[in-house]
């Protein structure tokens, strides 16, 4: 989709972007928050999970990495809930 975008749509849409950095441990996103903003992973590593009712701890769910994007859920659904926690891995 970026591809196909023009040189000024595409400067227009990182001149929207902000740099936020996170430290190992950091929760980036906590399931069932409001979502109001959408991710992409410059670089390191970030793990989802849910929290498991049953066991009262968290399930994981996957790793994300570089180019790899998350909370985009929350903005397209009318719920805007996030369905995930998202925390820095390094």
């Amino acid at each position: 989709m970026f591809d196909k975008l023009d040189k000024y749509k595409k400067i227009k849409l990182l001149d929207g972007l902000q740099v936020i950095y996170y430290n190992k441990e950091d929760v980036i996103i906590h399931e069932n928050d409001h979502g109001n903003h959408f991710y992409i992973i410059e670089e390191g590593n970030v793990e989802c999970y849910k929290h498991d009712e049953a066991t009262g701890g968290d399930k994981f769910i996957r790793n994300l990495g570089s180019n790899d994007y998350f909370g985009e859920l929350a903005l397209i659904k009318d719920a805007s809930k996030r369905t995930l926690s998202v925390r820095a891995k390094d």
